[in-house]
């Protein structure tokens, strides 16, 4: 990986040939943020709040790999995200009003069948189910959180692991 710095040691470019092969999900993040623009980081770059899935008394803080809030950064999707092990529905939290979320669902080791469902709005937070054609089955799905409103986009995602 090649890393242009500025005279203050602030990273300004990165080679984009070389993401593929970084070393970690980690690496792949701080050098999204980078390849995002050449200014330096400051207050123009700021990172939209997470997606929190909750599974009964857990909470998982999901970070956005690619978005547009105040400034834009572009990743790639995490080869191992963060897992979520059972149940039937999940509640979603997000702290920007007016945005709308989406998820789509795929079935682990295939590129289709893909299915996008809408999370419905409940007192709680967001109620996300899997689409009725995969509700009935066990399996490991990888989850992608789409969102947009006013001032932005995220794109963000986990692996749900349902039991048998």
């Amino acid at each position: 990986m090649t890393v242009a710095r500025s005279e203050a040691g602030i990273p300004t470019r990165v080679s984009i040939d070389r993401i593929e092969s970084a070393i970690d999900d980690e690496e792949c993040y701080r050098i999204s943020h980078v390849v995002s623009g050449v200014r330096p980081a400051g207050a123009w770059l700021a990172e939209p709040p997470p997606v929190t899935v909750h599974t009964g008394n857990r909470q998982l803080k999901l970070r956005s790999y690619t978005w547009c809030y105040r400034g834009c950064a572009y990743g790639m999707p995490p080869r191992h995200p963060p897992r979520v092990h059972g149940g039937d529905r999940l509640l979603l939290d997000f702290a920007l009003a007016n945005w709308t979320l989406r998820a789509t669902f795929t079935p682990r080791g295939l590129q289709n069948p893909r299915q996008v469902v809408t999370p419905q709005p409940t007192q709680a937070g967001l109620l996300l189910r899997p689409p009725a054609r995969f509700r009935a089955k066990a399996g490991v799905y990888d989850v992608h959180i789409s969102a947009h409103g006013r001032g932005g986009r995220l794109h963000t995602m986990f692996r749900w692991v349902r039991p048998t």
